[in-house]
Parts: C-alpha cells; structure tokens; sequence
C-alpha cells in the first residue's frame, strides 16, 4: 500500500506499507511505480518522506 497527501498539483507520498506475510514480492516496488507514473501523467509536483521512495528515486 502506498499512502500519500494530494493537495492541487502536489502529491506527497509518504509511507510505502506491506503486510509481512507478502513481502520479498515485489509488491512495494510495483506500488511505487504505478504512483509515480501516475503522478507524472497527471503532471504533479512530486515529494516524499519515505525513506524507501527516496532510495527509490536515486
């Protein structure tokens, strides 16, 4: 699951979740994707405090 805060043309996605028994599945990354890619279709300012969308993004 990926949580964020959607403010006009700002998308601040803060916490990336999966629920231990899915995990070292792929499910975070998947999710991440989709919402950047989402976010970037849709033209947003994109932030994040999540420490794994940061690693993500570098």
């Amino acid at each position: 699951m990926l949580e964020y805060h959607l403010d006009d043309q700002n998308i601040d996605f803060y916490r990336a979740l999966v629920p231990l028994t899915l995990r070292r599945q792929g499910i975070a990354e998947k999710s991440v994707r989709t919402g950047l890619a989402w976010a970037k279709t849709e033209g947003l300012n994109i932030s994040t405090r999540c420490s794994y969308v940061v690693n993500f993004l570098r």
